[in-house]
């Protein structure tokens, strides 16, 4: 565990925190461009609990990515309704190497998003095999959704199909 007087340490000069909000401005127009981009990983409420309660995270300027269409390439958990255009941290990740570093971001952007959509459909194939009623769900989570594994297949797997073939597209 990082400790709070660690944590500044370890952050460089010149960074930012990668999580939209009313003050978070986008990550296109952060100026001075910045050198390290945080990314806090873990569910909406417990990355903003941690943002909102750690002095040196909320310090730093925070940026977010422009919006995006369609579903996102995660599809085991699904988006908060209220964040318009929310992905996953490794999909912010991929989206972020994309706008600040442009041509030289692409491939990087373009394999981590696959790799994003192959975990998860390999999770959600897991499911449809053992079953959904024999794997276990946290119900009492906030944020549970009843009957997200019971969803078609084909209708995830072309959702997802068609979501990477746009990615892949729009990258090259």
């Amino acid at each position: 565990m990082i400790r709070p007087k660690e944590l500044t340490s370890l952050i460089p000069e010149n960074s930012a925190v990668l999580f939209p909000g009313a003050d978070s401005v986008s990550v296109e127009t952060l100026l001075p461009r910045p050198k390290c981009i945080i990314l806090i990983d873990g569910t909406w409420d417990s990355a903003k609990r941690l943002l909102t309660n750690s002095p040196t995270l909320r310090g730093l300027p925070r940026a977010h990515l422009p919006s995006k269409d369609g579903a996102p390439l995660f599809r085991v958990r699904r988006p908060p309704a209220n964040v318009p255009g929310a992905r996953s941290t490794a999909e912010a990740a991929a989206d972020a190497v994309e706008v600040l570093d442009g041509e030289a971001g692409v491939d990087a952007a373009r394999a981590l998003r696959h790799a994003v959509h192959e975990a998860s459909e390999l999770q959600l194939r897991f499911v449809r095999m053992k079953g959904a009623d024999k794997v276990p769900h946290r119900t009492e989570r906030r944020g549970y959704v009843p009957g997200l594994y019971e969803e078609s297949q084909s209708k995830r797997e072309g959702d997802g199909e068609a979501v990477l073939a746009k990615v892949e597209d729009s990258s090259t």
